[in-house]
């Protein structure tokens, strides 16, 4: 039933530790989103400060939440760089025919 405080302190080390650091801001946000789901739902399952017998298996999912938090957003890291990258050569490529063109025209 604590499951969601592992998201908030996820959320809460992300940005004390990187706050300076703009690339973090996108996992903040997600790790705060996850954190207010969290809550969100305790508190409509009248849940929020209940701690439940097995404590451990409410903490576990709260690791698994997070970890699937970091897998998506790594995830869209590497979508983010490779769509960067490719648009940067698809740039590039028309600067050098560009270039080919005005030589040729010379």
């Amino acid at each position: 039933m604590v499951c969601y405080a592992v998201s908030l302190a996820a959320f809460l080390f992300v940005h004390f530790a990187g706050k300076n650091k703009s690339s973090d801001k996108n996992l903040e946000l997600m790790l705060a989103g996850g954190a207010v789901f969290g809550v969100v739902d305790h508190v409509w399952n009248g849940q929020l400060f209940l701690i439940s017998e097995n404590l451990f298996w409410d903490l576990a999912l709260g690791v698994v939440i997070v970890a699937s938090i970091f897998l998506f957003w790594s995830l869209s890291k590497t979508l983010n760089f490779f769509s960067s990258r490719e648009r940067e050569l698809s740039e590039e490529r028309e600067h050098v025919a560009n270039q080919q063109a005005e030589n040729q025209s010379s």
